[in-house]
């Protein structure tokens, strides 16, 4: 269900014509679909590289650091749920 935007209906479970044309529906944006997700997990990636930058020019502090690990936490779920997840 990674591929579904928004506008797209859950069918009934018993609606079995409906379900084949959801998967053929998600078969067919597929690419479009990762294509958006990819441009917005760079988006993401832009965004958290730009506050790591921000973070490391401070002095060192407690604060610092755990906003560092944070990032860095952040970075590796973005990467695994939009670069990595896509594949499967």
């Amino acid at each position: 269900m990674w591929e579904l935007s928004a506008r797209w209906r859950i069918p009934k479970s018993t609606d079995l014509k409906a379900w084949k044309e959801l998967c053929e529906m998600v078969v067919r944006q597929r690419p479009h679909r990762e294509r958006i997700l990819r441009c917005r997990g760079g988006h993401q990636l832009r965004e958290i590289e730009r506050k790591v930058a921000h973070f490391s020019v401070g002095k060192p502090s407690k604060k610092r650091d755990d906003a560092l690990k944070d990032l860095e936490k952040r970075r590796v779920r973005v990467m695994r749920l939009y670069f990595q997840g896509s594949e499967s």
